[in-house]
């Protein structure tokens, strides 16, 4: 069976209500993964600098640009991509899915799919060193990539299934994306947010 949970989280709410919220998201992460024995845990963080090993038994995908990343002040720009991409470096994180994001990479490896082209690697990786978010591999848009965002998802995730990596759970805003992923049998969280 195949589940999409919908999470719309609105910035003066998140605030108002921040105990509220990390109860919410406590309970969300620990009905969404099995308990793994240390064996497995252990299995599951075997990864390399730039990649990772076989077997990893667990992974969290997230996407970055409205899920981690507020990218709210740069969707004026769409769909000049050079324009909407210039500035990323400022973007700031959303506080609830950065609680998330640390939650999750102290128990199993995070694979970053992102639509962004791969131009963007360095400022990318700088960005997410400032904010302390760890991850095992990210895969981006080759630079002249036409295709749409979610059929390269989709590439990449037969990629790591191929190479003996079973994603548990996605982190996703595209509704596109959220339902590819859940066709292929994922459990997705589609992150839905306010437009302030």
């Amino acid at each position: 069976m195949v589940y999409v949970c919908a999470v719309t989280l609105v910035a003066p709410v998140v605030a108002q209500h921040k105990d509220t919220v990390r109860n919410v998201i406590q309970q969300i992460w620990m009905s969404a993964f099995v308990t793994m024995s240390r064996k497995e845990k252990m299995m599951s963080r075997i990864v390399e600098k730039e990649g990772y090993k076989k077997p990893i038994v667990n992974c969290v995908i997230m996407d970055l640009d409205g899920c981690i990343a507020d990218d709210r002040r740069r969707r004026i720009h769409i769909p000049d991509w050079p324009k909407y991409y210039a500035d990323i470096l400022n973007d700031s994180v959303f506080p609830e899915q950065l609680f998330l994001w640390h939650r999750i990479q102290r128990e199993v490896p995070i694979f970053i799919f992102t639509g962004r082209p791969e131009y963007l690697h360095n400022d990318t990786k700088e960005w997410l060193r400032i904010h302390g978010l760890e991850y095992a591999k990210m895969f981006m848009r080759p630079d002249k990539s036409k295709d749409a965002t979610w059929k390269l998802k989709s590439e990449w995730l037969s990629f790591i299934q191929s190479n003996g990596v079973s994603p548990s759970l996605v982190y996703e805003d595209d509704p596109s994306c959220c339902s590819m992923f859940a066709g292929a049998g994922l459990v997705v969280h589609q992150v839905l947010r306010s437009a302030q």
